[in-house]
């Protein structure tokens, strides 16, 4: 029986959750891994707008990939050779970090808005940490 899943529009047609917590620090960026990382700015831009609200954090987005294992981060990634469909993504979060891979633009559009509603029902009232999870919507 599912119990305690997030109830995320639209349902992935995979979600696990694996009961770790990836906690989310002070210095935590949004690195944009695409060819055209300006093409990304609005959807990187709700992101760090969740990030304000449920966190009162604000984060930075950057072209640049971070290698800082020490800090949590975020990657939005398009990489139309992954294992996903048009509209697809695949969100894994883990202790270390946040990595939020798309087919193409609208998939990480989606991505992000799923994690949003991620980070909406897992963040606890007095802690800045999201529950791991893995999932995708092929």
């Amino acid at each position: 029986m599912i119990q305690n899943y997030p109830v995320l529009l639209p349902m992935p047609q995979h979600l696990k959750l694996t009961g770790g917590l990836c906690t989310i620090v002070d210095f935590t960026s949004i690195s944009l891994d695409y060819i055209s990382p300006q093409s990304l700015l609005f959807t990187a831009q709700r992101l760090q707008d969740a990030f304000i609200k449920h966190f009162q954090q604000k984060i930075t987005v950057s072209a640049n990939k971070y290698e800082d294992s020490d800090h949590a981060r975020i990657t939005l990634r398009i990489d139309p050779r992954a294992d996903l469909k048009p509209q697809g993504y695949s969100i894994q979060i883990s202790p270390a970090k946040i990595l939020v891979e798309a087919f193409d633009e609208s998939g990480l559009f989606y991505g992000v808005n799923t994690l949003i509603q991620l980070i909406q029902f897992y963040r606890p009232s007095s802690d800045r940490t999201i529950s791991t999870t893995s999932g995708y919507l092929p």
